[in-house]
């Protein structure tokens, strides 16, 4: 993607995500923060200034800071199941060993891997399962038309608050690409991940 992100950061123990949250501001990247700077664990921003609460904005990925094996989740990580709610994919720089969120998280950061690169990652293996699925949803208004399932292919490009739909297509007429553009937002809006804007555009596979 290579543009900037809106990232909500966590951590395990106090100031231990203070580098990451710098080489990420020095990158061009928003960070928000679930508790203020003296590190309380209760309340959160959410509670305490409700307007401010991160997951109430723009998010394109959370990234939670470990410290060690912590078999348990602490007070601090208390953003985690917030942002699993809201569908935001969620990226964890700590030990796999004991880790109570590895069946949620979508991506640790990799072994030389920026934390910003491991974000861009997680966005993209995110939405897959929903390119899936709208391709899906798409099926029966291609069948009906005497088209193939293989003439519109989707891509979904998530940007904070923003989601572009590409749909990608074989020849089809401008009626037909109408109902698809409908309907991939139709599925789209039924989806955990809400986004208050969506865009479509649709263009033709080169025929050579």
């Amino acid at each position: 993607m290579g543009t900037s992100l809106n990232l909500l950061i966590m951590e395990s123990h106090t100031g231990i995500a203070d580098e990451a949250a710098r080489l990420l501001e020095a990158e061009g990247h928003s960070v928000h923060r679930c508790h203020d700077a003296a590190g309380r664990p209760f309340p959160c921003i959410g509670v305490t200034e409700t307007h401010r609460c991160p997951v109430d904005g723009p998010l394109d990925a959370a990234v939670l800071v470990r410290r060690g094996v912590a078999p348990s989740p602490t007070p601090l990580e208390d953003g985690v199941p917030c942002a699993l709610r809201a569908g935001v994919p969620v990226v964890e720089a700590g030990t796999d060993i004991l880790d109570p969120y590895t069946d949620y998280i979508t991506t640790r950061v990799g072994a030389g891997e920026s934390v910003a690169e491991a974000c861009e990652r997680a966005i993209t293996e995110a939405v897959a399962p929903s390119e899936q699925e709208v391709e899906a949803a798409l099926v029966p208004f291609l069948e009906s038309n005497g088209r193939r399932p293989g003439d519109c292919t989707v891509r979904l490009e998530p940007r904070g608050d923003l989601l572009r739909i590409h749909l990608l297509t074989n020849d089809l007429t401008p009626m037909l690409v109408g109902q698809l553009s409908v309907k991939a937002v139709d599925t789209v809006r039924a989806m955990q991940r809400t986004w208050p804007s969506i865009e479509v555009t649709a263009s033709q596979r080169s025929t050579e």
